[in-house]
């Protein structure tokens, strides 16, 4: 059961649940982070946050760093424990964001973990691009597609699009971008009831 899968240091890394996090590297697996019983974490998504580490998040157990040797703990995700961390990702000004099971959670850089938008079940969340603007894509389960613009001033900025705008689903668990050859963009939204 395959949940998550990560490019690091040169390896393939793969996020097993009931067994922990597998590399494969010049075609040799070896389980990096075992599940037993002692430390029974059920691991669901990756994020290779550069070449320094690997963020891997679990089901209640929060967000652990490995260098692609060790797995740590680090205390400045100490906040993230409890609920499922099923996505993240890192905005190009170098805020780390997490879709978990009680919203989404923003590390900025530098600074602390906060629960910035609560109370919803997030499922993706995707980095725009923008070196202007600090905003993510967050798919979720039951309130449709998310756009969150961190503003310096008011803070969260959150605009949905779900069913009334069009969306097949209310149900989003995975957004991707595309660019056409006329330069335009258009995002792929993967929904219980197929892709928008």
């Amino acid at each position: 059961s395959v949940r998550a899968i990560a490019q690091f240091q040169g390896a393939t890394f793969f996020a097993i649940f009931g067994r922990g996090v597998d590399r494969i590297e010049g075609g040799r697996s070896s389980l990096i982070w075992s599940n037993t019983n002692a430390t029974a974490r059920e691991v669901i998504s990756l994020l290779a946050d550069g070449d320094q580490r690997l963020l891997i998040g679990t089901v209640r157990d929060g967000v652990f760093s490995s260098d692609g040797k060790t797995i740590t703990e680090e205390p400045a995700f100490a906040p993230l424990k409890g609920p499922a961390v099923r996505s993240m990702t890192r905005t190009p000004d170098g805020s780390l964001w997490f879709a978990t099971g009680n919203g989404v959670f923003l590390c900025q850089a530098g600074g602390e973990c906060n629960l910035i938008l609560p109370n919803i079940d997030a499922r993706y969340v995707l980095a725009i691009q923008s070196d202007k603007t600090n905003e993510v894509w967050c798919g979720t389960l039951g309130n449709g597609l998310l756009r969150i613009l961190l503003d310096p001033i008011v803070g969260p900025v959150v605009s949905e699009l779900d069913s009334e705008q069009g969306l097949p689903s209310q149900s989003v668990f995975a957004v991707w971008p595309q660019r056409k050859d006329d330069g335009s963009d258009v995002l792929l939204i993967g929904t219980t009831r197929g892709v928008a």
